[in-house]
C-alpha cells in the first residue's frame, strides 16, 4: 500500500475510536476500534464480493469513510446517552 493509503485507513480506522475515547469515555473508545476493524472486514467482504474489479479501488476508500462516519456517530449518540 502507498503511504497514502496507510494514512487513509490508520485516520478512518483509529481516528475515530480515539476521538470516541475521548470525547465519551476510554472503554468507548475501544468498543469503538473492535467495532471499527469488524464493520471494516464485514463490509470489506462484502464489497469485493458485490463491486465489480474496476471500482474495487474506489470502494476501498469509500469504505473506511462510512465505517468512520458509522462509528463518529454512534459516539455522539453514546455521549448524548449518558449526558443526561
Amino acid at each position: 500500500m502507498t503511504p497514502l493509503q496507510n494514512m487513509w485507513v490508520l485516520l478512518c480506522t483509529v481516528g475515530p475510536a480515539i476521538y470516541v475515547g475521548f470525547a465519551v469515555n476510554w472503554w468507548s473508545g475501544i468498543v469503538a476500534y473492535v467495532a471499527a476493524i469488524l464493520l471494516g472486514g464485514v463490509l470489506g467482504w462484502g464489497l469485493v464480493c458485490a463491486v465489480p474489479f474496476r471500482f474495487l479501488e474506489a470502494s476501498g476508500y469509500l469504505k473506511n469513510l462510512v465505517v468512520a462516519v458509522i462509528i463518529v456517530a454512534s459516539g455522539y449518540y453514546i455521549g448524548a446517552e449518558n449526558a443526561f
